[in-house]
């Protein structure tokens, strides 16, 4: 039995470079959407959902409440 059976993958590779890892995942991601014209989802500071597309635009996401 290895050292490391049993631990997630987090706990194996440590969790900053899971952190690097996923960041660049979500970047390279957004950056094939923007290629592609097409928009790609964020959060801002304040816990909005928006659609940002390839020309920097911002369209919010409003909440549906019968979705809760």
């Amino acid at each position: 039995m290895g050292a490391d059976e049993g631990k997630s993958l987090i706990d194996r590779i440590g969790r900053e470079r899971a952190e690097e890892l996923m960041a660049k995942a979500v970047r390279e991601a957004a950056e094939a959407t923007d290629a592609a014209g097409l928009p790609h989802a964020g959060i801002d500071a304040d816990g909005r959902v928006y659609r940002e597309y390839p020309d920097g635009r911002r369209e919010y996401v409003e909440e549906d409440p019968t979705t809760r």
